[in-house]
C-alpha cells in the first residue's frame, strides 16, 4: 500500500491503520471503535479511500452527539 493509505483524509496525520500498516486488521485500533454514521464525513473525503484517524473518528462522533455538522 501507499503512504496515501497512511494519511488521515482529514487531519493528514497518520491514521495508525493496521492494514495499511500491512497487519492484520485484528490488529487494528478501529475494531474496538464505534463510528459515527457516514453521513458526518464529506463524500469527497469518503472517495480518497484511506481510513480516517482516531483523532478524528472521535471528533466527528462527538459532533454527531451534539448535533453538528462541520462545512470544512
Amino acid at each position: 500500500m501507499d503512504d496515501a493509505t497512511k494519511q488521515c483524509p482529514i487531519c493528514h496525520g497518520s491514521n495508525a491503520c493496521a492494514v495499511a500498516n500491512q497487519q492484520s486488521i485484528d490488529d487494528c485500533w478501529c475494531q474496538q471503535a464505534v463510528f459515527p454514521p457516514k453521513v458526518m464525513v464529506d463524500e469527497k473525503v469518503l472517495s480518497l479511500g484511506s481510513c480516517v484517524c482516531q483523532r478524528c473518528m472521535l471528533a466527528l462522533a462527538m459532533e454527531y452527539d451534539i448535533s453538528i455538522k462541520r462545512v470544512d
